[in-house]
């Protein structure tokens, strides 16, 4: 009896586990599709990073729980209010006919918004290689080539990125309320900074590379 009960606690699990490898990856972002190698970048501006404390790693993991719980309605409020900060770049994205009400449902909007915040969310889980080195996998190769994706977007210059921070801590802020800390902000404020800065380093990149 109790091999039995064994025996179907064991297969249970192997479903269960054949089931979740089944799942369709619904991801947008693939890291590897961005990853930029040492060899392929150009001679630029060195980038200027804050290292991360292990309290600072401590508290955006904590409160990332409660963001990527509606990770698909973070991303659009993030962009929205970027293009309250500066209307300028909801031209830039072509959505500048599309009305205030409208945008967050707007399928243009909802799939880079949510690029947008998978790729904080592989930066968030990997924080430990976001150092600035030139390893493989760091996730500094990975924002770069973000970055030089950027180049399809007519009219974006360098102004633009900054508005980015202000707008992910303007979102996160309404999303945690009263654990919205200073110190929650500082570290947010710190992560987002190094990662605006890879994008936009890659973006300089491709714009140099093609003149």
């Amino acid at each position: 009896m109790a091999d039995n009960k064994a025996k179907n606690s064991k297969q249970k699990a192997k479903e269960e586990e054949d089931h979740e490898e089944s799942k369709p990856d619904l991801r947008i972002f693939h890291p590897d599709r961005y990853s930029v190698k040492a060899e392929e970048k150009t001679t630029v501006d060195p980038i200027e990073v804050v290292k991360l404390s292990p309290e600072d790693k401590h508290i955006i993991l904590e409160t990332w729980k409660e963001v990527e719980v509606h990770l698909d309605k973070q991303g659009p409020k993030v962009f929205k209010r970027i293009f309250e900060v500066n209307p300028k770049i909801q031209k830039v994205f072509k959505l500048d006919e599309i009305s205030p009400d409208q945008l967050e449902a707007h399928p243009v909007l909802r799939r880079h918004s949510q690029q947008f915040m998978e790729a904080i969310q592989y930066a968030v889980l990997n924080m430990d290689q976001l150092d600035g080195s030139e390893t493989e996998n760091d996730v500094a190769k990975v924002f770069y080539g973000l970055g030089k994706e950027h180049i399809r977007f007519q009219g974006l210059n360098d102004s633009h990125f900054g508005v980015f921070t202000g707008s992910i801590l303007y979102v996160l802020s309404d999303t945690l309320g009263e654990r919205f800390t200073h110190e929650v902000r500082v570290a947010w404020s710190r992560l987002i900074d190094n990662l605006i800065k890879y994008i936009q380093q890659g973006w300089k990149l491709e714009t140099e590379a093609r003149k």
